[in-house]
């Protein structure tokens, strides 16, 4: 018994049970549901839920559950009454429908979680041509046989799959083998999850004036859009389902706005505006969805591009590192030798000791040189947090300090103090400074005599005090006249060794920080870069 349990489990594995008996359960239940808005002539449900659950559970967990969506179909069919053979027609028809349908959303590169229009769009087309489609066509054979009303009944099936499959395969699709962390909900999306379904209760059952209950069923339609730029596709899916069952049962029985000709008038009316409010929800989701992915997608090209400005960066600073971090290793290597013949010669006290404390300051000073620039190449997130703008140029200048040495160029640092923080990503104002930093100092190179050479690093208060503003200025040759704004642009450059990448990689980085860009030239020196960042209020650096 052990061995035939062992080889069930690996043939049908736990979540294949779950999946099954979940299938059923909601099959059965909301088939008892739909016998509420059941016509008597032909006896048809106005709506039909069982083609959207059988829809997302076979695309989710495998073609196997479509013979079990079959068999859940053939003891549905009997709580409607129908005769053995029938029931059997109209199980397998909504299996094959669920199959069909399942197999046309995976071969069309089909996303579950409804965050692209396309994703929408592929839904209900697949779910109109296919699996409505097919359960639509034998449901009204069996029903209507080759007779005149095989028209009208073919109609009413395909509606009731339609909107069976609009109001439950959105939610099932997007929530169906999610992880549980995907479902936390803020205050407001439980406010939303209570708001809506509460209007759609008063406005249907609480017996208002037809006058004022069908303008107040409209009040569902900007809840709805507000939930769909704010929250994610399946709470939007599920406040659907959740308006649309409360208004279509009601209307059912008889309240709200849409009961006044009977049944089947009645819910065609209502099933036009649930129809119109699952699309306009559903597909400002996905517009939604679609928008953050392409702002998520631009910050991951700005980080990469970002990246590679620093590799370019530090190619160009390469032999000024190399020699800062050259000169306490020979300082070391001096000290060591002397340390050894110190020692050797049995010589201790003051003079090993001054030797040893050089060795471990030189070697401390090759590990800071090492340490800056790791981190400047490092990857980082681009999470903002609270800055110490001051506190980052002088990082970002200790790094350069080698390249500005190396190249006889003097800083001119003037630093205001107690400025406030600015809301940023470390990594990337320190690259800011860095390439406009770089910038002077390879434009000077070709202009300028040594003595001549000087780069200023400036930073002030705005005078509203909302704002740090940051200037980067030199005595260069200046920037070539024309639009300013073409600067910024990629692959654009004056110098041949330049890659005209670095100024529009500051202006993404600025413009990502909500900051502001400018540049033009001094009255008789060069190029002036200002940069103004907004503050956070937060507290004042030293």
């Amino acid at each position: 018994m052990a061995v035939l349990a062992e080889r069930m489990q690996q043939r049908w594995p736990m979540r294949d049970w779950k999946a099954h008996a979940g299938m059923g359960l909601l099959y059965l239940l909301l088939t008892v549901w739909s016998l509420d808005m059941r016509l008597e002539e032909p006896p048809v449900p106005m709506v039909w839920p069982a083609t959207g659950v059988l829809l997302a559970y076979v695309y989710h967990y495998g073609y196997r559950l479509a013979i079990s969506g079959a068999l859940f179909g053939v003891l549905a069919q009997f709580q409607l009454g129908a005769g053995p053979m029938d029931a059997l027609v109209l199980g397998a028809a909504g299996g094959a429908a669920a199959m069909a349908g399942a197999r046309l959303l995976r071969a069309t590169d089909f996303g579950p979680r409804l965050q692209r229009i396309r994703d929408v769009l592929l839904l209900l087309a697949v779910g109109a041509l296919a699996s409505a489609l097919i359960s639509a066509v034998l449901g009204g054979l069996v029903l209507a046989g080759l007779s005149s009303r095989l028209p009208e009944v073919f109609g009413l099936c395909l509606l009731a799959d339609f909107m069976g499959m609009l109001i439950l395969s959105p939610v099932l699709m997007t929530m169906l083998r999610r992880p549980r962390g995907d479902f936390s909900l803020n205050p407001e999306g439980w406010a939303l999850l209570l708001l809506a379904p509460g209007i759609a209760l008063a406005v249907y059952s609480l017996g208002l004036p037809f006058m004022m209950t069908l303008p107040a069923s409209y009040a569902l339609f900007p809840v709805l859009m507000y939930a769909a730029i704010r929250q994610p596709p399946w709470l939007v899916a599920l406040l659907t389902l959740l308006v649309a069952g409360v208004a279509l049962h009601c209307t059912a029985l008889g309240g709200g706005p849409f009961a006044q000709s009977g049944m089947r008038h009645d819910l065609l009316s209502m099933h036009a505006q649930v129809a119109m409010l699952a699309l306009t929800g559903l597909l400002l989701a996905a517009l939604r969805a679609e928008r953050q992915a392409a702002e998520n997608a631009a910050r991951q090209h700005l980080s990469n591009l970002a990246r590679a400005g620093r590799l370019n960066a530090m190619s160009t600073l390469a032999a000024g590192i190399a020699h800062e971090v050259n000169q306490p290793l020979c300082a070391v290597n001096s000290y060591a030798q002397a340390a050894r013949r110190m020692v050797e010669r049995d010589e201790g006290g003051q003079p090993l000791r001054e030797a040893l404390d050089r060795i471990v300051s030189g070697t401390e000073r090759a590990s800071d040189i090492v340490r800056r620039t790791r981190g400047y190449l490092r990857e980082e997130s681009a999470q903002h947090q609270p800055q110490q703008l001051n506190a980052l140029i002088e990082e970002a200048l200790a790094l350069l300090g080698p390249e500005l040495r190396r190249q006889q160029v003097t800083l001119k640092l003037d630093l205001a103090p107690g400025l406030p923080t600015v809301l940023a990503s470390g990594i990337e104002l320190h690259q800011v400074v860095v390439n406009l930093v770089q910038n002077a100092v390879e434009a000077m190179g070709v202009s300028r005599s040594p003595e001549q050479r000087w780069v200023g690093v400036q930073t002030r208060l705005s005078a509203g005090g909302d704002a740090i503003c940051l200037r980067v200025s030199d005595n260069g040759p200046g920037l070539p006249p024309g639009d300013r704004r073409a600067l910024f642009e990629p692959l654009f450059g004056s110098r041949p060794q330049g890659t005209g990448m670095g100024l529009c990689i500051v202006r993404s980085i600025v413009d990502a920080h909500h900051g502001r860009l400018e540049a033009n030239n001094l009255p008789g020196a060069g190029a002036c870069f200002h940069i103004r960042l907004p503050v956070t209020g937060e507290a004042l650096d030293g």
